[in-house]
């Protein structure tokens, strides 16, 4: 349900006694949410999911990938180049398992390789150093100094002159505020609902391999056991 009228419905007929125990709203950048927010919860703090901060970076670039790819034919090597390694140009540069292997008659390494792939277009190699700016730079600041961290990011974007990054930095700057709020730590840890999605897309599993259920009762036992398997039961 990500309609507002539905959400709307949903949690109307909760007390606001109730609403006003929730401390944080942690979603993703979905206008319906940031209003359901601000209606019903005036005490919670709003904040996007660094997740999704991640993903509308990493494809960013990787709409430029495409873009740059298609600039060549079919059976150069540049394209194919573009096609197959597009898996590793996404992760962060110092996460890359940078192994050895043949590729075109030479042996080269996977950081090699990346480093070849990005010189074949200007845009292409500053989307990416954008990309590692933001993901290497991220899971370093905190919230007091999060803001001017953010600002940053977004004149770099808005002033790319790389259209991909130029429309992210508009939405980083819409979002700046609840973005900014991302950087606050519970416990030590960033705020996230990375759990929930998690349990979400085990439903979801349950119901592809079980090719639907006819009965709700069953299907709700089937994900309570489960998701809680491992919890032993108390008599």
């Amino acid at each position: 349900h990500r309609t507002y009228i539905e959400l709307y419905d949903y949690f109307k007929v909760i007390p606001q006694k109730e609403l006003d125990n929730v401390k944080y709203i942690v979603s993703d950048m979905f206008e319906n949410y940031y209003k359901i927010a601000r209606f019903f919860f005036h005490k919670a703090t709003y904040l996007v999911d660094a997740f999704h901060l991640i993903r509308l970076v990493t494809e960013s670039f990787n709409r430029v990938r495409i873009r740059v790819m298609k600039m060549y034919n079919s059976s150069s090597y540049q394209y194919k180049a573009l096609k197959k390694f597009w898996k590793v140009l996404l992760i962060r540069r110092d996460k890359v398992f940078n192994k050895t292997f043949e590729y075109n008659g030479k042996i080269v390494t996977t950081l090699e390789m990346i480093d070849k792939i990005i010189r074949f277009d200007d845009e292409l190699y500053r989307a990416y150093l954008l990309k590692e700016i933001f993901l290497d730079s991220y899971y370093r600041y905190n919230y007091d100094n999060a803001e001017a961290f953010i600002e940053t990011i977004i004149h770099s974007f808005e002033t790319s002159n790389i259209q991909e990054f130029v429309t992210t930095g508009k939405t980083f700057r819409v979002w700046k505020h609840p973005i900014i709020n991302s950087f606050i730590k519970l416990n030590d840890r960033r705020i996230s609902n990375g759990p929930t999605e998690g349990i979400n897309k085990k439903i979801k599993d349950i119901k592809r391999v079980s090719y639907g259920y006819s009965n709700f009762n069953n299907f709700r036992t089937r994900i309570m056991y489960t998701i809680n398997k491992y919890t032993p039961f108390k008599f």
